[in-house]
């Protein structure tokens, strides 16, 4: 009787592991945060934990009692229906409801063997609370403003479950309302926005915890700062009376810093936004600047020059149109080159501006000066004088008329062949250009095949492999910008060898049965060739793999025997074709 009832415990204790890890009744969706999206249904299951032998029951779901005569997973079971008279339930309960769990953890089914007084207990664990779920976002400053978090750039976001009893299933993270998702690793939030975060784990018995909400935003915007200029100034020429007024703003976190230095000073907070330039000596100057946000966002710097003037006026000369400055520093310019002149005065302001071209005499600037179509170098002088008289040192500024255009010309390598205007190549032709100029240099060398769209820039050796007759137009510009007459080549691509033709004088004698034809001796063969470019350059035979020889009269064939004949013609570009023809010779 012992041993027999052993084995129903072993049954009853391993039949639980029959079931395997089934879903339970789906408790139904679970409603959304609140503004967020529908949290996924979890149906509370039963999860076997086979790696340590742990049942985990869902503590909303009451169980009943099978026994089972075998472990086997198909071995028949059978339900406990009866409740002794003395149990807290009735028989009817028990069958209707089943049994109520009511605390977590470690569970017992407790059998006792009457006679031995021998105990067996059944354990298995009940898990009723969802996991816990901690976010954590590294790796980016902070700012807190108004109830506002904001980060800044290179922020991660990392979720952190557990569960006590049966573990964690899965963590489901959702960003910006869009639906929930299993998490998978870290969030990188690398978009300037506003971000809803919300999340939540379920554990192996299907348990949710309710969704958490975080809501930052994400600043990845620098501070935008512009300045102006108060005071005695005029553009970016400055007096000692005038200041920088700096002024930013961010749409974010918030402007934390406002730096600026003069020149090659160490940058300092801008105090009450002026920047003054009063003690900087006469010349040129920088003001560099730039903000930083609460979250460390920092603005690339700006970069002001001025001038500081505490002297006369300052000229400066321009030339507009067309200009090569040549690593010399020769300045070249063309007939269609027009010189500009303009100066600044922090103080009384400019009163006039005088030129002269090679040491005539200095007139006064009205506008934009032409200056004189002679090739070779020449110099414009100038300076500037003020309403007070101050008048600027003599400036020049030197420079090369250039008139000439540049003249190219082309050379052919491969094949080729020339009649008249016109040229002969193959596919295997390149067509190489070049150009020359005198003073300035050639810029570019451009060619037009006949039915291109557009000019090409030439680059690298022409070649045209089609067939055909085409006119390729070409010319060069040199560096400020003369432009040389269109130049012209004929170019006709002939890559197809000739044909060749062979007739005989007298027809074959041949009688039944002859492999090859037959002919009478004394019989010529006359040799020709046709090409449909070129032209036909030479034709060659040969008589039975002997030496080869040029044809040039008909071939009178006195001899008899039994002939191989190889025939080949050349055109004129070296396109080559052969004929063979087997025959004989007999009286």
């Amino acid at each position: 009787m012992l041993k027999s009832l052993l084995l129903v415990v072993c049954a009853f204790i391993f039949s639980p592991f029959c079931i395997g890890n089934f879903a339970m009744a789906a408790d139904g969706p679970q409603p959304p945060a609140a503004g967020g999206p529908l949290v996924v249904a979890h149906p509370h299951k039963v999860f076997i934990d086979t790696e340590h032998n742990k049942l985990f029951w869902p503590m909303d779901k009451p169980f009943w009692v099978r026994l089972a005569a075998s472990p086997d997973a198909d071995a028949p079971s059978y339900l406990l229906q009866r409740v002794a008279p003395e149990s807290d339930i009735t028989t009817d309960k028990y069958n209707k409801e089943g049994i109520a769990l009511e605390i977590q953890g470690k569970q017992f089914i407790r059998w006792f063997n009457y006679v031995t007084k021998q105990t067996v207990n059944l354990q298995f664990f009940t898990d009723g609370e969802p996991p816990v779920t901690k976010a954590a976002c590294t790796g980016a400053p902070s700012a807190v403003d108004s109830q506002k978090t904001f980060y800044g750039k290179g922020l991660h976001c990392a979720l952190a479950s557990q569960d006590e009893l049966s573990g964690v299933e899965t963590t489901f993270v959702s960003i910006d309302d869009e639906p929930y998702t299993p998490y998978k690793a870290d969030l990188s939030l690398d978009k300037e926005k506003g971000v809803v975060l919300r999340y939540y784990a379920v554990d192996r018995v299907g348990y949710a915890e309710t969704p958490s909400t975080l809501r930052f935003t994400v600043d990845l915007s620098a501070p935008t700062t512009t300045h102006t200029i108060a005071g005695n100034a005029l553009g970016d020429v400055l007096s000692t009376q005038a200041k920088f007024h700096i002024a930013s703003s961010d749409a974010l976190s918030g402007v934390a810093s406002v730096q600026a230095r003069l020149d090659k000073e160490e940058f300092k907070p801008v105090a009450n936004g002026e920047v003054a330039v009063e003690n900087l000596p006469d010349g040129e100057h920088t003001l560099t600047y730039y903000a930083v946000d609460r979250v460390s966002n920092r603005e690339t710097e700006h970069n002001f020059p001025f001038y500081l003037d505490r002297l006369p006026p300052t000229a400066e000369a321009q030339v507009s149109g067309d200009l090569w400055v040549a690593p010399n520093g020769t300045r070249y310019v063309s007939s269609r080159s027009r010189m500009q002149l303009r100066a600044q005065d922090n103080k009384s302001g400019v009163d006039k501006i005088l030129y002269s071209f090679d040491g005539a005499k200095f007139e006064t600037y009205t506008g934009p000066l032409t200056p004189a179509a002679r090739a070779g170098g020449a110099k414009l002088s100038y300076r500037a004088a003020d309403k007070l008289g101050n008048t600027s040192t003599v400036a020049t500024l030197t420079y090369s008329m250039d008139i000439a255009a540049p003249q190219s010309t082309f050379r052919i390598t491969g094949p080729s062949y020339r009649l008249r205007s016109d040229v002969y190549i193959t596919r295997d032709t390149r067509i190489e250009m070049s150009a020359a100029d005198d003073a300035s240099g050639v810029k570019q060398i451009e060619f037009q095949a006949e039915g291109a769209p557009h000019p090409l820039t030439y680059s690298a050796p022409l070649a045209f492999a089609e067939e055909g007759r085409r006119l390729v137009r070409y010319w060069s510009t040199d560096r400020v910008n003369n432009r040389e007459l269109d130049r012209a080549v004929v170019v006709i691509t002939d890559n197809t060898p000739p044909e060749i033709f062979a007739n005989f004088s007298l027809p074959p004698v041949n009688a039944a049965g002859q492999a090859v034809p037959v002919y009478q001796p004394q019989t010529s063969l006359f040799l020709g060739a046709t090409d449909n470019a070129s032209g036909v350059n030479k034709i060659y035979y040969s008589f039975n793999g002997g030496k080869e020889a040029e044809y040039s009269t008909p071939l009178v064939l006195d001899r008899e025997g039994t002939f191989d004949l190889l025939i080949r013609a050349d055109d004129n570009l070296g396109n080559q074709t052969t004929k063979h023809l087997r025959f004989a010779i007999r009286s």
